[in-house]
């Protein structure tokens, strides 16, 4: 969320920045102010819409689990393939819903 942030304040300063130069100083620099001020909008535009587009479209990414993702084969116990064990809901090891789904 940083990055997002810091895109949109630097895409205003650039803007706010461009359209005083354009304004102040158009007589003297003829249409480059102008043209550096909406050059700038762009710039900061792409900026801000590039930052973690992937992210806010497709979600975190899921978890690798290895042995299989952990389950639940009962409303207080959950099972854990990788280690082959199961534990109660307070951290604590259950061996009888261990050897009932790991014992083959």
């Amino acid at each position: 969320m940083g990055r997002m942030r810091l895109a949109i304040i630097a895409c205003t300063a650039v803007a706010i920045l461009g359209t005083y130069a354009s304004s102040a100083y158009a007589h003297h620099f003829g249409g480059g102010a102008i043209a550096a001020g909406i050059i700038g909008l762009a710039v900061g535009a792409a900026v801000d819409n590039a930052v973690h587009r992937d992210e806010y479209v497709y979600g975190p990414p899921r978890p690798v689990y290895r042995g299989g993702a952990p389950f639940s084969p009962h409303f207080n116990v959950m099972c854990y393939p990788a280690q082959r064990a199961c534990y109660n809901n307070g951290g604590y090891y259950n061996p009888n819903w261990s050897y009932r789904v790991f014992a083959n």
